[in-house]
């Protein structure tokens, strides 16, 4: 599975898009969202309900949100519910082990080794590609989206400075796609 959270929100299960039919509801895809976004850190189950369901009774909206977890789940994965968004204590977290690729935490990983290699000098960090903003059709008003957002971006501005600094190239989005694969390159 491959989930782009840099741009447009887009998840690619068996080498093809999950459509809007597919996710059932909107919730769900925000739920997978803030999980993946979090980089394996829980959320409880009072964060997810304050998100979805702020106005409703609690106990509604815990049953609201198992229901939900479950749809999600066997979205993900019909066979093996439990392989990308796991149960623990009073949250859940998203699997950072699960068989899946996400750009936002290669680009983050690319961008540390990036960052080591200007500091030897070597510019080659420029290659970083992005695809900005973070998640940006989701409204940055909303405070999940800023308490991760900005972890994103502080690791892309960098990138881009160096390597404007150091290269005769006007943009670093030339770059684009060298070493994060664009969606239509699955891997």
């Amino acid at each position: 599975m491959r989930i782009y959270l840099l741009g447009r929100f887009e998840v690619i299960r068996d080498g093809m898009p999950l459509s809007g039919g597919g996710w059932r509801s909107r919730q769900n895809r925000t739920i997978l969202k803030l999980l993946v976004a979090r980089q394996g850190e829980m959320a409880t189950i009072d964060q997810i309900i304050e998100l979805l369901w702020p106005q409703e009774n609690p106990e509604a909206a815990r049953r609201y949100l198992h229901v939900r977890l479950s749809q999600l789940r066997r979205t993900l994965d019909p066979h093996e519910t439990e392989a990308y968004i796991s149960t623990v204590e009073e949250g859940y977290v998203f699997n950072p082990r699960a068989d899946c690729w996400v750009d936002s935490w290669e680009f983050e990983a690319r961008a540390e080794a990036g960052r080591h290699l200007q500091e030897s000098g070597n510019l080659l960090v420029g290659q970083l590609a992005c695809r900005m903003p973070f998640l940006n059709q989701v409204l940055f008003s909303s405070d999940w989206v800023m308490s991760v957002g900005p972890r994103a971006t502080q690791s892309m501005l960098p990138v881009s400075t160096a390597f404007t600094a150091g290269s005769s190239c006007a943009s670093p989005l030339k770059w684009r796609g060298t070493l994060i694969p664009p969606k239509s390159n699955p891997i």
